[in-house]
Order: structure tokens, then C-alpha cells, then sequence
């Protein structure tokens, strides 16, 4: 069900823009996903990262609207949500979900195995060159969820479903090595939630609002790091002043996700949660 045009629209600045979706992954998750981003060799797709606060802004708005639809999406219509999902990937992020099975940022899958492959043929100019893997997760559970096709009135992949942080991927195994175009690899894999940090957050607004001005004071001196560290060989770990900006960063939208969810949980009546959101 999509709730209104602006969060309509805010899905949308995820899914149809390659970067500024890496620009919300890297305030979701800072540590983690830019290290990934670096390392495997596509960030250059993101031109630039964010330097006002008004941008800030901008996409911390974006980031509470995903939250708030994922979270609507979950207690609201959970049967909705296909228990069998596909995701297309590369040979880097198969490789690294074999070390790593935690998944701390959006998530894209497929609700079928041929929109999965159609996206590595879409978007890869030479589907023989490298190899690619198609992963059909079975959920143990209702995760938070979006289903863009349902919640954003601007579809880029056609049966694409968001999950929202964070879940854990277990027993990820190769199932088939040569497919119809031999550089496609299927793999099955389980999807089991991580239950979510119960942080009882006394006057959480006064904190996200402290938390918030630190950050944006220091937006622009922090962005051009983020710019050199992801098109230099600068070291993320050796500047420990950007190191606990980036966690500041991960602690408000953590706290952000708490407190659109406890709003959406706490209220029965359909109409009253819309004058809210």
C-alpha cells in the first residue's frame, strides 16, 4: 500500500538513482558499507557525497520515509511479503556474503528468479566476462519491507522488494554451476531478522535533535574525506575524528528507525497513524 506521494516519492530517490541509493546505504550503515563500496570497485558511480546540511537533510528525510513504509509494510500487511526472494550479485558480494552474513543496510531483492536474471542481463554489457550469482533466500520470518512496485508509483525493477535492516543470511550453498548462460551461478541461502535493539529512549527527540546538529556541523569537513578516502588510497581506520562522526551517524539513524517504529507500532487506528506520518 503506498502511504502518500512523498514517501512514494522518497522510495523512488532510492531505487531509480544509483547514487544517491549509495549515499542513503552510507548513512544507514557509515563503517561498513564504505569499506564494501571502495572495495569493490564501483564507487566511482557516486560522484559526490554530501556537503550542506540541507542535503543532510534532504536524505535523512528520505532515510525516515523508507523506514516509515517498511515498518507500515510490517505490521500492517505482512502477508504481502513472499517468503522466497531472489538477488542478483556479483562474484565480490557472493564472496564476501560467505565471510559475512550480516546485513546491515537496505537490501534489494527480486520476488522471482527471471526478474533476478534479467537484472544481471540488463545490467551488465557482457554477462560472459564475469561471473554473477542468483541467490533464492528462504525467510524464516516478516522482515520490515518494501515493495516498490506496490509503495512507489516510480518502478525502475519491476517486482523489486527492499528489506530494512538488519537480518542475518545463513547457509549460503551453490546449487547449480552452470545455467543456461554459464556464467550465472544459482545458490540457495536462509534470511532469519535480528531482533531489533529495544533501546527505551527517553525524550528520543531531544537526543536525535542533539545528535543531528552534531553531525551537520561538521558535513562538509567529514563529506570531502568520504570523497578522498573513496577515490584515493586513504585509509578509513586512520582518521579516528571521522571514524566517530560516522558512528554519531549510524547512532541517529538507528534511533530514527526506533522511534518510526514505535509510532507505527503503537497505533491501531490506520487514520490516526496518517495524520502522524
Amino acid at each position: 500500500m503506498k502511504i502518500n506521494s512523498r514517501i512514494s516519492d522518497s522510495i523512488s530517490e532510492y531505487t531509480c538513482h544509483t547514487d544517491k541509493s549509495q549515499i542513503i546505504k552510507i548513512l544507514i550503515n557509515p563503517l561498513e558499507y564504505l569499506e564494501g563500496l571502495k572495495n569493490s570497485n564501483h564507487f566511482s558511480i557516486t560522484n559526490k557525497f554530501i556537503y550542506t546540511e540541507n542535503h543532510l537533510y534532504q536524505y535523512m528525510n528520505y532515510i525516515k520515509d523508507i523506514f516509515i513504509q517498511g515498518y507500515y509494510n510490517y505490521y500492517n500487511c505482512p502477508n504481502s511479503l513472499n517468503f522466497v526472494l531472489y538477488r542478483a550479485m556479483s562474484e565480490i558480494e557472493f564472496s564476501n556474503l560467505l565471510n559475512n552474513g550480516n546485513v546491515n543496510t537496505l537490501y534489494s531483492t527480486f520476488s522471482s528468479f527471471a526478474q533476478a536474471r534479467n537484472y544481471i542481463l540488463d545490467n551488465y554489457e557482457d554477462v560472459f566476462k564475469d561471473n554473477h550469482y542468483i541467490v533464492e533466500f528462504s525467510l524464516s520470518d516478516v522482515l520490515p519491507f518494501i515493495n516498490v512496485s506496490v509503495d512507489s508509483s516510480n518502478c525502475y525493477e519491476r517486482g523489486e522488494i527492499i528489506l530494512l535492516p538488519s537480518f542475518n543470511i545463513s547457509n549460503l550453498e551453490l546449487t547449480e554451476y552452470q545455467h543456461y548462460y554459464h556464467t550465472i551461478h544459482e545458490a540457495k541461502a536462509h534470511i532469519t531478522p535480528i531482533s531489533i535493539d529495544n533501546y527505551n529512549i527517553q525524550n528520543i527527540d531531544t537526543k536525535l535533535n542533539e545528535l543531528y546538529l552534531d553531525i551537520s556541523e561538521d558535513i562538509y569537513k567529514y563529506g570531502v574525506l568520504i570523497d578522498k578516502y573513496l577515490n584515493n588510497d586513504s585509509d578509513l581506520k586512520e582518521n579516528m575524528d571521522l571514524i566517530n562522526w560516522l558512528k554519531k551517524i549510524s547512532l541517529y539513524v538507528k534511533y530514527l528507525a526506533y522511534k518510526e517504529e514505535n509510532i507505527i507500532k503503537k497505533s491501531s487506528d490506520n487514520k490516526v497513524l496518517m495524520k502522524m506520518i
